[in-house]
């Protein structure tokens, strides 16, 4: 087949067989099929470590959020720690705590009477 064109008034020839033309348009698919091919694999990887990513991500705030729970729970309990060790040298040196905590528990001293209110 030959085809003839005018560019700016100068004829140009060109001379292509059939074969030629499906050898072109078999390697534009083979081209296209490449390039979709290779866009897609590339896609699916590119969401793959988007969501691994956005998961870590995720598991990191939250052990940060339970990180500063567990860390308010520790000082709560440091300081009530540091009430009770007060409390236990308090009983161990006052008698008037000792005496104190005695009566709380509903002791009373050798020859002292104790009154019940008829409520």
């Amino acid at each position: 087949m030959k085809v003839s064109a005018y560019v700016h008034g100068q004829k140009f020839r060109a001379s292509y067989s059939l074969d030629s033309i499906n050898q072109k348009k078999k390697q534009m698919e083979a081209d296209y099929s490449f390039w979709l091919t290779f866009s897609l694999i590339f896609l699916c990887g590119f969401m793959i470590c988007l969501v691994v990513n956005l998961r870590a991500h995720s598991d990191l705030k939250h052990e940060l959020s339970r990180y500063e729970i567990l860390a308010q729970q520790a000082e709560a309990l440091r300081q009530k720690n540091m009430e009770l060790a007060d409390e236990v040298k308090m009983l161990k040196t006052d008698l008037s705590a000792i005496e104190h905590e005695a009566r709380k528990l509903g002791m009373i001293k050798p020859n002292e009477k104790t009154l019940v209110s008829g409520r």
